[in-house]
Parts: structure tokens; C-alpha cells; sequence
């Protein structure tokens, strides 16, 4: 007889990536469960979840399963102020002493993010434009971040203080990638809008990611997920918002 949660759901063909993270939340519904598992498998297979330090969906059916790490129990999520959280649509009303604090210090944690190889991304759901502020960052450091919005503007500093921006200024998915000491992408939607070869990488800022950004103009627009870890291939960070959008169509009922 069965009796060991993780032994019946390995009896019942899920997966130990998949079960590690159910037996970490709250039971949830069959289109919850579904969902997750098919973001979960997905990634797996796709090659991209061995290289994940922390993902996130905050748009879950209550606050304690938004603030859970899919990729494993360290950097459990906590909130610094008073964000506000609704079921299944994420956070919003961020700012910068309003966030939610990943706990993850990528310039210590010894995982995948490292100085020259490195991601960090976020779905922003603001419609019809965002609000100009930085949606993901170090909490009080100012070489990581996604600053959408700002004068019709997207920034993107992947280690580095200089950045580099494109005239993205719509809602959906940001990335930005650093790929060696001196090449960095930013992507938007699961594509490449800009790219630099020349941004030599300063060390990690020694401070933690926040749900937005927590140095200055955090954003307060409605985040619905975000993740950080090791670099991504192009066509890594298509399959990364390929199982993002894909669970956010079914939960959240995004586009």
C-alpha cells in the first residue's frame, strides 16, 4: 500500500520536478493543477528548467502559492509593504517600499546566475502601456534591471550600469540576458529587440531580486511573473515565454 504523497504521484506518472512543487502548495484545482504541470514538464524537456534559479507565477489563486518558487523550496518569496494581490491576476500597486522580496541574492546564492552568465525576466500586464518604472530588479542595487515605459522606452541593465534600451513600450514579457562579460540581449515577447557586444559585466549586485524593482520607480503596474537564473539561448527564452503564456492564457486569461 501506498501511502507517501510523493510515491503516489510518481505512481500516478508525474513528475519529480512536478511533484517537488505540488507537495509545496496548496491543493490546487484541476485548472490550476494542469496548468502548472504542463509549464513545468514543458520546461523540463525544453532544457530550460535545469537552468532556473527561481521562477515565479504570481498569478495563482491565493498569495502564498504566488510567492512559491516553482524550481524548488529555497527563495520563498515574501512581501515588503503592502502589495496588492488578486487571485490569479498577480501583484500590482508595486513601488519602492511596496514589492515582493524574492529572497534571492544571486551574488551569493551559488546557483546558475553567475557575473557573466545570467537572466532575469518579468511578464508585465499593464494594458494598454506600463507604467514608467522599473519592474524587476535588486532590491537597492542599480546593475540589474528592466525599467519599461520610461519616455516611451524599455531599459535593460544585465550587470552593468550603461544598459542598453529599445523603444518597447507595450505590455507582455521582458528578459534580459547576459551571455558572456561583454554580451547582452533584451527580449520582449520571446524575441530579441536588442542587443549589445560591448557592455563589460561588473560583479552582482550584492542585494536581493524584488517584484518590481525596488532601487527607484518601482512600478505598480499588475505582474504576473518573473523569473532568474543561468544565461538563455534565444531559443530557450522563446520556449521560457512559450510555457509562461501558456499557462497565463489558461490562468490569467491573457491574450
Amino acid at each position: 500500500m501506498i501511502t507517501n504523497v510523493a510515491a503516489l504521484m510518481a505512481a500516478a506518472g508525474e513528475s519529480a520536478e512536478f511533484q517537488q512543487f505540488l507537495t509545496r502548495i496548496t491543493a490546487p484545482n484541476t485548472a490550476h493543477k494542469n496548468a502548472y504541470r504542463t509549464c513545468i514538464n514543458g520546461l523540463v524537456t525544453d532544457g530550460v528548467w535545469t537552468k532556473l534559479d527561481a521562477l515565479y507565477l504570481f498569478a495563482a489563486a491565493d498569495s502564498a502559492t504566488a510567492r512559491t518558487n516553482l524550481k524548488s523550496s529555497s527563495y520563498g518569496a515574501t512581501l515588503t509593504g503592502s502589495p496588492t494581490f488578486t487571485a490569479d491576476q498577480g501583484f500590482s500597486g508595486g513601488s519602492t517600499t511596496a514589492y515582493v522580496n524574492t529572497n534571492l541574492n544571486s551574488s551569493t546564492a551559488g546557483g546558475n546566475a553567475t557575473q557573466n552568465s545570467f537572466h532575469f525576466s518579468v511578464w508585465d500586464n499593464a494594458n494598454p502601456t506600463p507604467d514608467a518604472g522599473r519592474q524587476v530588479g535588486v532590491d537597492g542595487g542599480d546593475q540589474q534591471h528592466i525599467y519599461v515605459g520610461f519616455g516611451g522606452t524599455t531599459y535593460f541593465r544585465v550587470g552593468e550600469t550603461s544598459g542598453i534600451s529599445v523603444g518597447t513600450n507595450f505590455y507582455g514579457f521582458y528578459l534580459g540576458n547576459r551571455s558572456s562579460s561583454s554580451n547582452i540581449q533584451g527580449y520582449f515577447n520571446g524575441s530579441s529587440v536588442v542587443t549589445s557586444t560591448s557592455n563589460t559585466s561588473n560583479p552582482l549586485d550584492n542585494v536581493n531580486w524584488t517584484f518590481p524593482g525596488a532601487t527607484s520607480s518601482g512600478s505598480a503596474d499588475p505582474l504576473l511573473g518573473g523569473s532568474i537564473g543561468g544565461s538563455l539561448t534565444s531559443g530557450e527564452v522563446l520556449a521560457l515565454y512559450n510555457r509562461m503564456h501558456a499557462y497565463l492564457q489558461a490562468i490569467a486569461g491573457i491574450a
